[in-house]
C-alpha cells in the first residue's frame, strides 16, 4: 500500500499543477481543495511509512487536516458552481466548527475522547495504527453526513431553480458529491485497510476540473440576451464623483439587484463600476472581451438599463437613496 499511496501522493501533486495552470483567477476555495488533497496524500503516506507511533500520529493528524477541511471547501465549491451565495457569517461559523472537529480528532494519543486506545502495527512493511474508538468517533461520521447532506441539498435546490449553468455542470456536481458517498460507504463497510478517500479525492478533483472547462465552454457560446452598444471605450461621466471602493462594496452588498446576477456577472459588474474598460476587464479576468461583452448585455437587461451612463446614474441614485 505505501506504493500506491506514494502514486496518490504523485498524482496529487500533477492535479495541482494543472489546476494552477488552468484556474488563471485563483479561486481561493479551489485551490485549499488541491493543495488539502495534497497534504491529506501525504499524511497517509508518511503514515504508512512511520516506525514509531509519535510519528504515525503525527502524519494521521496531517491527514486528518485534509479530511476535515475538504468537506468545506467542496461545499464552497458546489455553492459557487451552482450560484448560490454563501453568507460570511456561515463561512465562519463552518470554519469554526471544523476548527473544532479537526481538533477532536487529532487528539489521539494525549486524550482518550477520538480514540481510547491507539498502537503502531507494521506489516509487509507497511505501518497502520489500531485503533479502539473513543465516545466521540461517531461525531465525525455524522460531521461528513451533514457536509454530504448539505452538498447534495445546493444541487437539488440550484438544479430546481435552474440556477446552475447547464445540465452538465448539475450532473458533474452531483457525481463528485455521489462519487465521494460511494467510496466513504464502501471504505466503512467493507473494514478495508485502504484508505479510499485517497481515491475519491482524486476523482474529485479530476471531475471539478472538467467542470471548470464546461463552465467555460458555456460561458464561451451563450448567446447575448440584448446587445451592448457599439461605443463601449469611452467611461461616459455623471452627475457626481465615481464612488469609492468601500463605497462600491457596500453598495453591492446591500443592493437588491445583485441578488439576481451570478457570480461571474457580479464581478464584471463590480468592474464596470469601477470605471474599466470592457478590455481592461478582460485583462483582468483572463477572458475574452466578447466574453464580457456577453455577460455585460447579462447584466444590462437584468438590472433593466441600456447603456454604463444608466447603469452608474442607476448606482449613484440606490447608494445616495
Amino acid at each position: 500500500m505505501v506504493l500506491v499511496y506514494g502514486i496518490t501522493l504523485a498524482v496529487s501533486l500533477i492535479l495541482l499543477g494543472i489546476c494552477l495552470w488552468v484556474d488563471k483567477k485563483r479561486d481561493i476555495f479551489l485551490l485549499l481543495m488541491f493543495v488539502f488533497v495534497c497534504i491529506c496524500n501525504a499524511g497517509y503516506l508518511g503514515l504508512s511509512l512511520s516506525r514509531t507511533l509519535n510519528t504515525a500520529l503525527f502524519f494521521n493528524a496531517m491527514a486528518y487536516l485534509g479530511n476535515v477541511f475538504l468537506p468545506f471547501f467542496v461545499l464552497m465549491m458546489v455553492m459557487e458552481l451552482s450560484e448560490c451565495a454563501c453568507p460570511v457569517w456561515l463561512k465562519r461559523v463552518l470554519i469554526f466548527f471544523n476548527c473544532i472537529v479537526f481538533a477532536i480528532v487529532s487528539s489521539g494519543g494525549w486524550l482518550i475522547i477520538y480514540y481510547r486506545e491507539v498502537s503502531l502495527e507494521i506489516v509487509d512493511g507497511t505501518a497502520r495504527l489500531l485503533k479502539v474508538y473513543g465516545p466521540l468517533h461517531v461525531l465525525y461520521k455524522f460531521f461528513l453526513i451533514g457536509y454530504f447532506a448539505a452538498m447534495l441539498a445546493v444541487i437539488f435546490v440550484s438544479a430546481g431553480k435552474k440556477k446552475a449553468g447547464s445540465a452538465k455542470q448539475t450532473t458533474f456536481l452531483a457525481l463528485v458529491v455521489l462519487g465521494n458517498i460511494a467510496l466513504w460507504l464502501v471504505e466503512n463497510l467493507t473494514g478495508t485497510d485502504f484508505e479510499f478517500v485517497t481515491i475519491s479525492y482524486l476523482m474529485s478533483e479530476g471531475l471539478i476540473l472538467m467542470l471548470y472547462g464546461i463552465v467555460h465552454d458555456h460561458e464561451a457560446v451563450a448567446a447575448p440576451v440584448m446587445p451592448e452598444p457599439a461605443v463601449e471605450e469611452k467611461v461616459p461621466e455623471t452627475r457626481g464623483k465615481p464612488l469609492t471602493r468601500q463605497q462600491l462594496q457596500q453598495l453591492l452588498t446591500d443592493w437588491p439587484a445583485p441578488g439576481t446576477l451570478s457570480q461571474r456577472e457580479l464581478e464584471v459588474l463590480r468592474l464596470i463600476l469601477e470605471r474599466h474598460k470592457r478590455r481592461e476587464i478582460a485583462e483582468m479576468m483572463f477572458v475574452t472581451e466578447s466574453t464580457i461583452k456577453k455577460h455585460t448585455a447579462n447584466i444590462f437587461k437584468k438590472l433593466e438599463v441600456s447603456n454604463r451612463e444608466e447603469l452608474f446614474r442607476l448606482a449613484e441614485e440606490q447608494y445616495f437613496a
